[in-house]
């Protein structure tokens, strides 16, 4: 998946071929004082950018996190 540097966070899904989308990250949760999305949704974008609610493009769900020192 690519990301894009507007606000907006679109993106482009790579394993659907170049489908458009909309990257929703929510339910954010604290992981040693870092502040981390823990839910994803990506949802098809029509030709001015609004969300179309099916079918979903993308998920990925966090239960836990750990980051090490290097």
């Amino acid at each position: 998946m690519h990301l894009s540097a507007s606000p907006l966070l679109t993106c482009t899904v790579d394993v659907l071929d170049g489908a458009s989308g909309l990257n929703y990250a929510y339910d954010y949760r604290d992981f040693g004082a870092i502040m981390v999305p823990t839910k994803r949704r990506v949802y098809p974008s029509d030709a001015q950018k609004h969300k179309v609610p099916e079918p979903l493009l993308g998920v990925i769900d966090i239960n836990d996190i750990e980051f090490k020192g290097a």
